[in-house]
């Protein structure tokens, strides 16, 4: 049976771990150096890079991940020089964090789309999409089925690029259309989809009624929403 690099890169950090823990103990032997940050961090990252690739409908790349780090900490800069609010939602970690003034003041577990790996191609894939967005409207209760809600402005210019692009090579049917109203919205279960909670929704990112409470209000119209399928944003 094959060894998963994903498994092995967790063991290696593990044992370096252990092997200075052990060393901590009393005995007359000469104790084990301690282990570099740098070391542990390197086996870390590479168990995090395998382990991102178990599923291949991550579509999981080392070039990826960096591009969106980097796209991340522009955008946590932005967020600082302006002062402003950034949600980020990072649907491999399933978790959604509010940055505000370049800090993250909030983070929540959340449910996805029925497919919760896959970016949006088109209406009915119930996949939630990737990409940066703004809140394009605020709805209240009545305005939404799901308690309270932030409309994000998909599709936008670059989702119907990629759209029209799909359809030119034959991806996806030439009578698909792209959908909308994808929303961050409350009646979820309070946990992440991959855990306790389920992927329900038709391509929105779920939130509790209670965390959607406490975040609509710190969230203004016209504030970045950054959508990304991993990242290391949660072990910056």
């Amino acid at each position: 049976m094959q060894s998963n690099p994903s498994y092995l890169a967790l063991l290696a950090a593990l044992v370096m771990l252990l092997g200075f823990a052990a060393s901590c103990q009393e005995s007359d032997a000469p104790r084990a150096e301690l282990p570099s940050l740098d070391s542990i961090g390197a086996a870390l990252d590479a168990a995090f890079a395998n382990a991102s690739t178990l599923d291949p409908r991550y579509e999981f790349t080392a070039a990826k991940l960096d591009s969106i780090d980097r796209l991340l900490a522009r955008a946590v800069e932005r967020s600082a020089r302006e002062g402003s609010t950034l949600l980020i939602v990072d649907k491999a970690a399933y978790r959604l964090y509010r940055v505000r003034a370049g800090e993250t003041t909030a983070d929540y577990p959340i449910e996805l789309g029925r497919d919760p790996i896959r970016r949006k191609r088109m209406e009915g894939d119930c996949r939630t999409p990737e990409g940066e967005y703004r809140v394009a409207r605020k709805l209240g209760r009545g305005e939404t089925a799901y308690r309270l809600a932030l409309l994000l402005d998909y599709p936008n210019d670059a989702d119907r690029r990629r759209f029209d692009s799909l359809k030119t090579v034959g991806a996806i049917p030439p009578d698909a259309a792209i959908g909308g109203a994808i929303e961050i919205h409350g009646n979820g279960t309070g946990f992440a989809g991959d855990g306790l909670g389920a992927n329900w929704t038709l391509g929105c990112v779920a939130l509790s009624d209670e965390q959607i409470e406490n975040l609509y209000p710190n969230v203004r119209r016209g504030d970045r929403v950054i959508v990304v399928p991993f990242s290391r944003f949660a072990r910056e």
